[in-house]
């Protein structure tokens, strides 16, 4: 049964949303309010998955009700029913986290019927994974490390990372689509409304094949990005810790050198320099050098290569290029060199990952 509360200050639609739900068997109506503030006491009191909220309501409006919905959990989803058309409206119901934005003149009852139920499904099937992976983490603490990947798209400055012109719910079904062929991967989205992926594993494996998985993961959910979105994305890895309560820590060490990643991804394909690297944090380069692999668990020029590598992939999948030209367009001084590298990084020598690409 979909538990839900209507707020809206119309009278007449309240009432008409209300007896299109009433006549569903799977969804129960529990409350119908005039205004925010009434609804926001309910909730603090009551369990509901659901709330219909209008926008315009005199004391409370509906985007500052979702955010505290939200900013508490005081409710699964949140659909906005709204007579604005104006993309400004949209977008701020994605800023506070709005599951569905309906136009009113749109709605009639089998759309609003769907879109309750589409949410249901989506808010439960979320609730379920991440209980899953709570209970996954608390049975096997002491045998797990874990490790997370921001994902940053590059010039975005809006409060939850994503491009203006991205919804979230696509972004969100995107990346999940794609890390859920991997067992030890799942997708977060509380700290400050950025999205970043949550890796486990057990801590008897080997810490250099755990570093190569979780960057083909990486690389496998930047390059779908990149060719679904034509936006530009980088995974920003934290070095692996133990306890999950320093998720946040971690979190915040890894914003710490956001544009220093941006810098490596600017000019991959050229020379990246170290001392440019510690300038760009205002930092000398020993002091650099230090902060970076506390926070990112690898050396500067591990990274480089990494990164460097990730575009030798891109480059040998296209099969339009010969090595030499490869490594000369990613800043290699030879193909030899580059080869090296590459089975460093990948443990693989190029032709034998070229035959298992293309087998």
């Amino acid at each position: 049964m979909i538990r839900i509360i209507v707020v809206d200050d119309e009278i007449l639609a309240r009432i008409g949303i209300q007896t299109f739900l009433e006549q569903e068997k799977d969804i129960e109506v529990k409350g119908v309010f005039g205004f925010g503030n009434d609804a926001l006491e309910f909730l603090k009191s009551n369990t509901v998955d659901i709330v219909l909220t209008d926008i315009e309501m005199t004391e409370l409006d509906g985007f500052s009700l979702t955010g505290l919905i939200r900013e508490n959990n005081y409710a699964k989803g949140v659909i906005i029913i709204s007579s604005h058309e104006k993309f400004e409206y949209a977008r701020k119901a994605l800023d506070v986290k709005a599951d569905a934005y309906i136009l009113k003149h749109e709605l009639d009852s089998e759309f609003l019927i769907n879109t309750i139920r589409e949410t249901y499904e989506k808010v439960k099937t979320t609730e379920e994974s991440q209980k899953i992976l709570i209970d996954n983490i608390s049975n096997n603490a002491g045998d797990l490390m874990y490790q997370i990947g921001v994902i940053k798209f590059l010039n975005v400055e809006n409060k939850n990372g994503l491009p203006d012109d991205l919804q979230e719910t696509m972004f969100k079904n995107l990346v999940e689509n794609i890390i859920g062929k991997y067992q030890i991967s799942t997708l977060i989205e509380p700290i400050n409304q950025h999205k970043f992926i949550f890796f486990q594993f057990e801590k008897k494996i080997d810490e250099v094949e755990i570093r190569r998985h979780i960057n083909e993961i990486c690389v496998d959910v930047v390059e779908n990005l990149e060719l679904y979105l034509n936006k530009r994305v980088i995974i920003i890895l934290s070095s692996p810790f133990s306890k999950v309560t320093n998720v946040r820590t971690h979190y915040s060490q890894v914003k710490e050198l956001g544009s220093v990643f941006q810098y490596v991804d600017d000019n991959i394909m050229e020379k990246v320099s170290l001392n440019e690297a510690a300038e760009i944090n205002g930092m000398s380069v020993a002091t650099f050098c230090k902060k970076f692999k506390e926070h990112t668990g690898v050396t500067f020029n591990q990274y480089v290569n990494e990164q460097k590598i990730n575009k030798v992939k891109k480059l040998v999948k296209g099969k339009n290029n010969s090595l030499a030209e490869i490594a000369d367009m990613t800043g290699f001084t030879n193909e030899n060199y580059m080869s090296r590298v590459f089975q460093k990084v990948t443990g693989k020598t190029i032709s034998k990952w070229r035959k298992e690409i293309f087998e």
